[in-house]
């Protein structure tokens, strides 16, 4: 497999130690250089600062070069929290570039957010690989999107419900709502109310309400 940095720091070499441990070989190269064929990559590409904010056009040029040469293998990139906990929305540039290349490019660009990169996390990291590169084996569409959150893999999920399902199930008690305005002369303050059934007494008379109209008039 293939680190992707820009420099061997401590926390990569500590990457690079536990991949040869597990059985590894490890090749690294830049942006700027061609990836060794037929090697998944993982990118550490984001761990000093967001890649993707305010990327150099001669940067980005390289980025498109790199992923076109990639080809029938894949990239991992590794970069902070952004949905679980996010603490600099910058990083979630990269979620919108990976969807855009699975979608438009067939690229197989998965993304890994760590609420805390370290060399703690990097044990966990392995295994989100493992399964990264086997997801040609998978018979359903493989995940392409995780992220670590206090020591736990997260896996967003999409559940496809019927409507018309969902609706019969709801309880089916009514509600008495009224309208109830925030600020008087401020039509957008108008809101729907909760309110609990009263007991009508003997002068009390119960409208059913079956159209409700307004005009444009504000009063001030």
């Amino acid at each position: 497999m293939t680190l992707l940095c820009d420099s061997k720091t401590v926390l990569v070499s500590e990457l690079e130690a536990l991949l040869i441990h597990e059985g590894f070989k490890v090749d690294y190269c830049t942006i700027l250089q061609d990836p060794p064929p037929h090697q998944d990559v993982i990118s550490l590409l984001d761990l000093d600062r967001p890649f993707f904010d305010d990327i150099p056009a001669e940067i980005f040029e390289a980025f498109k070069r790199f992923i076109g040469i990639l080809k029938s293998t894949g990239v991992l990139w590794v970069t902070k929290s952004i949905q679980i906990g996010c603490d600099d929305p910058r990083y979630a540039l990269v979620l919108g570039m990976a969807r855009t290349l699975r979608s438009e490019f067939s690229v197989d660009f998965a993304t890994l957010e760590i609420d805390n990169i370290n060399s703690n996390t990097w044990g966990i990291m392995l295994n989100v690989f493992d399964k990264f590169q086997k997801r040609n084996k998978d018979n359903v569409d493989p995940d392409f999107e995780y992220a670590i959150s206090n020591g736990v893999v997260n896996i967003g999920r999409f559940q496809k419900v019927s409507l018309s399902q969902q609706l019969s199930t709801m309880s089916k008690e009514s509600t008495n709502k009224r309208l109830e305005i925030g600020s008087h002369g401020l039509l957008q303050s108008l809101r729907w109310v909760d309110q609990k059934p009263s007991v009508l007494t003997s002068d009390q008379v119960e409208i059913e309400t079956r159209a409700v109209g307004m005009n444009f008039k504000v009063s001030i």
